[in-house]
């Protein structure tokens, strides 16, 4: 497993999310104000803005459910009962860097590597996604009986929504990826692109499709000649490393 004590190659995804339907990206609290809506999108300095946190958490959830329909034993349950690497193990806190950093190669799952957990740092970085023009509109909502499925009485309520045509731009920063690795983040935007991953909440009411255009830029540390150059790469190779590698873990028992 590497290391971050060296680092071999840095990779920037260069991402243009295009919401085909309305977003909304909750703010997590209620106006004060009776004017206000009940439930706002989240904005910075007044305009909204998709948090990385909120980008990383789609792209991690779906590597999740896509490797564990493949090999269960390639995704754990990091927050459940059954992390891949338990710190808390007895046997794991006798053990020095060294020998933490083999068991970790050995058993941690592929999400973890990549996106990181209590034990291991994570590979990626997902910054904020921000756009030049954004119109943001309200939007009614009613809660529903479960019973009747009727309307409930005077429980009517209004939430924001960011409209369709929006464009964020943000970055993913990779460093030290194995190629299969960077086949993973293409594979996921292949998911959100088909409709499989949405962002955001209310996804369930259509809200939260987006499609992603990107650019892989990549910076070899081993060919340095005195710049940090950012080249960029054709995505073949990491899909067709993406592709070997699921038959490695269809076929591990």
């Amino acid at each position: 497993m590497k290391t971050f004590e060296r680092i071999d190659n840095l990779y920037d995804f260069s991402l243009k999310i295009k919401l085909e339907t309305p977003l909304h990206v909750g703010s997590g609290s209620e106006g004060i104000s009776p004017l206000e809506v009940d439930n706002s999108v989240i904005r910075i300095n007044d305009e909204p803005f998709i948090p990385g946190s909120s980008i990383k958490g789609v792209f991690r959830s779906t590597l999740e459910f896509f490797l564990r329909s493949i090999n269960e034993k390639f995704a754990c349950d990091v927050v459940g009962e059954k992390p891949c690497i338990d710190i808390r193990d007895e046997n794991f806190k006798k053990m020095n860097t060294e020998e933490k950093i083999k068991y970790i190669d050995k058993n941690a799952c592929e999400v973890c590597k990549l996106f990181g957990s209590n034990f291991i740092a994570s590979k990626v970085e997902f910054e904020d996604a921000y756009a030049k023009e954004v119109k943001v509109v309200n939007r009614d909502g009613v809660a529903i009986r479960r019973d009747s499925e009727s309307a409930e009485y005077r429980k009517k309520y209004d939430y924001e929504v960011v409209n369709p045509g929006t464009v964020f731009e943000t970055h993913i920063i990779g460093r030290n990826l194995e190629d299969y690795e960077a086949g993973y983040i293409l594979s996921i935007i292949d998911l959100v692109n088909e409709g499989y991953a949405k962002f955001g909440g209310k996804k369930s009411a259509g809200l939260g499709r987006i499609r992603i255009d990107f650019e892989i830029l990549k910076t070899d540390l081993s060919k340095i000649d005195g710049k940090f150059e950012k080249v960029r790469v054709d995505d073949s190779i990491y899909r067709e490393a993406f592709k070997n590698r699921l038959g490695e873990i269809a076929n591990v028992r």
